[in-house]
C-alpha cells in the first residue's frame, strides 16, 4: 500500500487558496484537452473555477480531508479513479482504485453532498435495484459524459470504499 503526503487546503472546490493533490508516480490528473469536445465543452461551462479531475472533502468521517482524484498515466492510455484516505498529519493511503481506460475522455468527477441517497441501478430486465444507500458522509459521482455514472461512497461497517452504478 502507497503513502502520499498531501499538502492542506482545497482542490476542485471554489477557492482562492488551492493546494495540489498529492503526486502520484507515473500519473497526472486528467487535463480539461484530455476530454473530448463535449465534455470538455460541458466542464467549462458548469465547472468554472474547479477542478473535474478532483474532489478534496471528509470522505470516511474521520474529521480529516480526503481525496479522490482522476489520473491517466503519463506513458500510456491507462486512467484509474483513485481514492486516498488521509490522516491528521497529511499522510494519505491509497485505499480504492478503479481502471476507467477507454472512459477518461468523458470522465469527471462530483461530489454527493451528506444526506444524498445512492442505489445500484438495475442493468437487465428484472433485475432489482438495490436498497438505497443515504450518505453520512461526502460521496463521489464519477461521470462519464452522457454515458454512464457511479457513485463511490464511505461504508462504515465494511471500512471501505464502496462503488455502485447508478445510471446507464
Amino acid at each position: 500500500m502507497a503513502v502520499f503526503v498531501c499538502p492542506g487546503a482545497v482542490r476542485g472546490q471554489k477557492s482562492t487558496t488551492e493546494t495540489r493533490p498529492p503526486d502520484y508516480p507515473g500519473y497526472h490528473l486528467l487535463k480539461l484537452g484530455e476530454r473530448d469536445a463535449d465534455t470538455r465543452a460541458f466542464l467549462i461551462q458548469h465547472f468554472k473555477g474547479s477542478d473535474a479531475s478532483v474532489i478534496h472533502a471528509d470522505l470516511d468521517g474521520d474529521g480529516h480531508p480526503d481525496y479522490a482524484l482522476l489520473l491517466k498515466s503519463d506513458t500510456s492510455a491507462a486512467a484509474k479513479v483513485m481514492v486516498l484516505l488521509c490522516d491528521a498529519q497529511s499522510k494519505c493511503r491509497g485505499v480504492f482504485e478503479q481502471d476507467i481506460t477507454g472512459y477518461s475522455e468523458e470522465a469527471y468527477l462530483s461530489r454527493l453532498r451528506v444526506g444524498s441517497r445512492v442505489a445500484e441501478a438495475g442493468s437487465a430486465e428484472g433485475e432489482k435495484e438495490s436498497h438505497p444507500v443515504t450518505l453520512t458522509n461526502t460521496g463521489i459521482q464519477v461521470t462519464y459524459f452522457e454515458k454512464g455514472a457511479g457513485a463511490l461512497y464511505w461504508d462504515g461497517k465494511l471500512k471501505k470504499i464502496v462503488a455502485v452504478g447508478t445510471a446507464e
